[in-house]
């Protein structure tokens, strides 16, 4: 269920717009299309939904699309079902927009995209296909990815992506998770009070999937502002640095003939790291044959280890 806050209760589903009118006037079809609906996409609903839900009739007749959207009752909330073919605050067709609201994804600026679909009258300037396209940041990101909850992720990384904003310098507070974003947050700053405030976007949202959530570890590049902002939001998160800023500290911080032995051994110890996970994650639990690998050295120095490389 795609949940931000606590007034923004939607509830997307699959209807087309053919049997739509049936849907709002026809309760009995309406019973027939949501229990259709929590039957085969119950990550959907509130996890409530298995003890009951109850017709609660109707939204406001929109100004822009004319339609109204049904409503539901689950546990004391109520809900309203927004079909899938509009978008969000009904601002237009998913259809109709659906194309050029693509083309944004290849750079085309609004002004372009009012200038050549321009005839839609729901977006005729330029502003309004920037606010259409804002429209979709509406729902939560952890809960519209995270279909799940046990699938939340428990090891997440944490960092600032640089931008600028109307000429000023701002910065992305991101997580991810399991290969997916799951937070994106705009910073003015990036001291312990702003970003705070950035990372507690996705705080907030995974804590409306799960109330306990607590994550077990959090992977950044050592900004002490950044860690200390996830030890705020998360008290008994692990904190993890990355190895490639480790490295450039002791690095930037060690003579010049210290850095050139530090260099070889580290990057032999992270190989054997890496080769060492690789394995664990194969299965690997006994070696099949011994084959010498090659590390990084000074020149004529015999390998540091002989690892097991077979099949890899």
């Amino acid at each position: 269920m795609a949940l931000k806050g606590k007034q923004n209760r939607t509830i997307v589903i699959n209807i087309s717009e053919s049997i739509y009118n049936s849907f709002m006037q026809d309760s009995q079809a309406a019973h027939h299309l949501i229990q259709e609906a929590i039957q085969h996409h119950a990550e959907l609903f509130p996890p409530r939904i298995n003890g009951g839900y109850v017709l609660n009739g109707k939204t406001r007749v929109s100004k822009k699309m004319s339609l109204q959207m049904r409503k539901i009752k689950v546990d004391g909330i109520s809900y309203q079902l927004r079909p899938s073919f509009l978008l969000p605050a009904m601002r237009a067709k998913t259809q109709e927009v659906s194309k050029p609201l693509f083309l944004l994804r290849l750079g085309v600026p609004f002004w372009a995209l009012a200038y050549v679909f321009g005839r839609n009258p729901m977006c005729r300037a330029a502003g309004q296909w920037y606010r259409l396209y804002l429209c979709l940041g509406r729902s939560s990101l952890v809960g519209t990815t995270v279909y799940d909850a046990d699938q939340l992720p428990e090891n997440l990384l944490a960092d600032e992506q640089h931008i600028r904003v109307q000429g000023r310098k701002a910065y992305v507070a991101t997580t991810i998770g399991q290969g997916c974003m799951l937070g994106a947050h705009a910073c003015s700053k990036a001291d312990e009070v702003t970003l705070k405030e950035g990372y507690k976007v996705f705080h907030q949202e995974a804590l409306d999937v799960i109330e306990d959530y607590e994550p077990k570890t959090v992977n950044t590049d050592g900004w002490s502002a950044t860690q200390n902002a996830w030890k705020h939001l998360f008290a008994n998160i692990a904190l993890i640095e990355c190895f490639l800023h480790a490295f450039l500290k002791v690095r930037d911080r060690a003579t010049k003939k210290l850095v050139f032995n530090y260099n070889n051994n580290l990057y032999n110890i992270f190989f054997i790291i890496i080769l060492v996970v690789w394995e664990i994650m194969q299965g690997k639990s006994r070696s099949r044959s011994r084959t010498g690998l090659p590390l990084r050295g000074g020149q004529g120095q015999k390998p540091l280890v002989r690892i097991n490389t077979s099949r890899l």
